[in-house]
């Protein structure tokens, strides 16, 4: 037998978040949110955080040369002042005065620098180095091509200015420079913890809103505490945000019903009962989910055979019946209505939709006998790894049943 690990997959993009919040713009008493998260953090370290549990937490407690504004528009928040050359590719900016970092210490030009250099480092697999590589010899760098990380594109011209050097101009600089591997971090402080660093909140320093207390590296709850030295207090309205790990749907509706949560997300059966209730919203996401294989070795190496998987499984069934319409078909990696050509006026998605990806179980078969012959198999296993959500795991039990039925001689298990 064949064992090949699968990641989760829904093909579905513009997904709808389903949630219930209090009615009032702050329900909480005496200024303090109660918010549940489907998942756990894994870490604060922000040029090592993977997932959006961990995302989400850091983007409230640190803060970058931008922010994201009104409509997700990129607007200056550590950045003063940001002046672009006429060919495009050399940015200098200026930092706002009195940046600080939790513990009092100046935010500076060079802290931005280590920043970024610990993001581009392969040894911390940042899932954002690759927004870097229009910076002068960061995909060098991050592939290991080129070892001296000075040798990145970003200088400090002092302790207030930074210049950075771009390969090509790049219009969406303002946007990329919002997200949380282009934060600023403190070497000084990172020295004094060692590999402890985001690790904990007391293994931490932040720059952002919020500071992250009492997450000791795997408990459920924690806090974010208004942050004193945060460069904008006072436009930060909550005191706490506090915050617990519910990965049951169930669990987080009844603390919801009595009244110990303000927030919680619904699964794609509970909204049936909920539409049309006080605090019931749906929040579109631009996402999309996929099967990523391995293809390194067994079954999953062989084309024919992933051709085989594409068309075993039934995504509109799995949009209808297990998402509750929660989610559109997807026919690429690009959701439907985030990009459009200004000159045809075209969604971009829908002009690069993929052809010969849909459902269909003869062909499927035909593919998939092909495949186990070339391989010499006439059965295999595969692992479908899924998060530990309701929501997760009714997806994968789906493409199992599909995957296992259409497919003779493959058996596919569920690993949470």
């Amino acid at each position: 037998m064949n064992t090949k690990t699968l990641a989760l997959m829904t093909l579905a993009t513009a997904t709808l978040g389903w949630m219930v919040t209090p009615a009032g713009d702050v329900a909480a008493s005496d200024n303090i949110i109660n918010w549940t998260q489907s998942a756990d953090l894994s870490t604060l370290d922000p040029s090592r955080a993977p997932d959006v549990a961990s995302s989400q937490i850091i983007d409230q407690s640190g803060q970058g040369l931008y922010r994201s504004g009104k409509n997700n528009e990129p607007k200056l928040a550590d950045a003063k002042k940001v002046d672009v050359s006429e060919d495009g590719k050399t940015w200098t900016i200026t930092l706002r005065d009195n940046l600080k970092w939790s513990n009092g210490d100046p935010v500076t030009a060079q802290d931005y620098v280590y920043g970024w250099q610990r993001t581009i480092d392969p040894k911390n697999a940042s899932t954002s180095a690759n927004l870097m590589y229009n910076i002068e010899n960061a995909k060098a760098l991050n592939t290991g091509e080129q070892t001296d990380l000075s040798a990145l594109g970003i200088k400090a011209l002092d302790d207030k200015t930074l210049q950075i050097t771009l390969v090509a101009p790049e219009p969406m600089m303002a946007k990329i420079l919002t997200e949380k591997g282009f934060y600023p971090q403190n070497q000084a402080f990172e020295a004094k913890v060692g590999d402890k660093y985001g690790s904990t909140s007391t293994d931490t320093l932040y720059n952002g809103p919020f500071k992250v207390v009492g997450w000791n590296g795997s408990n459920k709850s924690y806090r974010l505490v208004k942050n004193k030295y945060y460069i904008d207090a006072k436009q930060v309205k909550p005191k706490e945000v506090h915050f617990q790990t519910v990965t049951d749907s169930s669990t987080g509706y009844n603390l919801y019903q009595s009244n110990k949560v303000d927030y919680t997300e619904l699964s794609a059966t509970q909204i049936k009962g909920v539409k049309g209730k006080t605090g019931y919203h749906q929040i579109k996401q631009a996402r999309t989910q996929y099967l990523a294989f391995n293809v390194k070795t067994g079954i999953l190496s062989n084309q024919t055979a992933r051709q085989a998987m594409q068309r075993a499984i039934n995504k509109a069934a799995m949009v209808k019946n297990v998402m509750s319409d929660s989610a559109t078909m997807s026919k690429t990696f690009t959701p439907v209505g985030i990009v459009t050509d200004p000159k045809t006026k075209t969604d971009f998605a829908k002009a690069n939709a993929v052809k010969n990806t849909g459902y269909n179980t003869k062909e499927a078969k035909r593919l998939w006998q092909k495949a186990m012959k070339q391989e010499g198999l006439k059965k295999t296993s595969l692992t479908l790894l899924a998060d530990n959500d309701d929501s997760s795991k009714n997806q994968a039990q789906f493409l199992q049943s599909q995957l296992e039925s259409h497919l003779p001689g493959l058996q596919v298990t569920v690993k949470t």
